[in-house]
């Protein structure tokens, strides 16, 4: 073993480049890395992508191992195998499904020291994909294999222990916020407002995500419609890939709903931060959810949340703001329209009980602290099954 003195050696294997959780989850611990102590490497299956930039940015090694996307090639183990065998990793950590089996694959090849698989994952329509399905069975099957399995929420272990992962240790460490970048911005408030044409005062009800059926858009847009009946100067502003005019979702809802100028479709943004400082309510309509980021970005911008009851959402919003049932558009209305009846300064102190909610439990600091703690136990050997999370 080497000594201690020495900086241990982490590689992270990675499916994609995308905009995801697990990418931004990851970019984030990266980007507060202690390189006095951790080495640090990325190693991506595909190709490039949208988050390819910002990785490149921290001056970490990425490598690609350029697999088409869809297909089983197994010139991407050859090329991780080779890959490994040149960084010597300590711990190697695999960041979603595709990339655990992959990496468990090389990992058993190269007996490397630690193996660490992380799920975001707590909520599963199966029937998206047959190979999902296979790949599920196969890992619920290789589970005892990593040295952790790694979880973000608590839903997420509930799932995957009914999908029959048995591991030898759980570990949950939830996202983290940087809540520098994600804080209450007056300035950027108003100028979001002025580029989307909304006035000052007009109540604004936000929801960022990407536009996938579980996010619950149609939820969304018919508890946005109830709640103009009672405030017509009611905005509501979409954020995420999908979320386009050209969409025909979207398209269709414009005229079942009669939303019209006050609906926004916003698509990719890179402006997080500055959106959501413009909202005066956040949603997230889930159906299915495990710890959703853009909770915690808009409560650490000091925006109230309403959040279905789904995943770890309710604890996450804690007594901070608003939970309501599942595919329940009324009391989504109900619960958005009890926060637009507060005044101004009522709203105002909820956000920024919110937002100290992050800061004491959620912050990106003590969360990347939790994750170096992790790394410095399994090179040490020190790790022991945990049920108790």
């Amino acid at each position: 073993m080497r000594e201690v003195s020495q900086r241990i050696r982490i590689v992270h294997l990675i499916t994609g480049m995308e905009t995801g959780g697990a990418e931004r989850m990851l970019h984030k611990l990266l980007s507060q890395r202690d390189s006095r102590r951790f080495e640090h490497s990325v190693v991506v299956m595909t190709g490039g992508g949208p988050m390819a930039d910002s990785f490149h940015a921290l001056g970490l090694p990425l490598y690609f191992l350029a697999i088409p996307r869809g297909q089983a090639d197994p010139r991407g183990l050859w090329r991780l195998w080779r890959l490994l065998r040149q960084l010597q990793p300590d711990i190697l950590q695999t960041w979603l499904y595709h990339a655990d089996l992959l990496g468990t694959i090389a990992a058993r090849l190269l007996s490397v020291p630690r193996l660490i698989w992380s799920l975001r994952c707590s909520y599963m329509d199966l029937s998206y994909s047959r190979s999902l399905r296979l790949i599920l069975w196969l890992l619920a099957r290789l589970s005892r294999w990593p040295d952790l399995i790694l979880v973000n929420s608590k839903a997420g272990q509930t799932l995957h222990q009914q999908l029959g992962y048995r591991p030898r240790a759980w570990r949950l460490i939830p996202n983290g916020f940087d809540v520098q970048q994600y804080q209450p911005d007056d300035t950027a408030r108003w100028r979001i407002r002025t580029e989307l044409g909304i006035a000052p005062d007009a109540p604004v009800i936000g929801m960022v995500a990407r536009f996938d059926p579980m996010k619950g858009f149609d939820l969304c847009l018919t508890a946005v419609a109830l709640v103009q009946a009672v405030w017509p100067n009611c905005h509501l502003v979409l954020v995420g890939p999908g979320v386009t005019a050209d969409n025909p979702f979207f398209a269709e809802a414009l005229h079942r709903n009669s939303l019209g100028h006050r609906l926004h479709l916003l698509g990719r943004r890179q402006d997080i931060a500055a959106l959501h400082a413009a909202f005066d309510i956040a949603l997230s309509a889930s159906i299915g959810e495990g710890f959703a980021n853009v909770i915690g970005e808009a409560m650490s911008c000091g925006v109230p949340c309403v959040v279905t009851d789904v995943g770890d959402s309710a604890w996450v919003v804690g007594q901070q703001g608003l939970v309501v049932p599942a595919a329940d558009a009324k009391a989504m209305a109900q619960a958005c329209l009890q926060l637009l009846s507060m005044d101004a300064r009522q709203r105002q102190q909820l956000g920024l009980a919110a937002r100290q909610r992050i800061v004491d439990h959620f912050s990106l600091t003590s969360i990347v602290k939790q994750y170096q703690e992790l790394y410095e136990e399994l090179y040490q050997g020190l790790c022991h099954p945990c049920t108790s999370c």
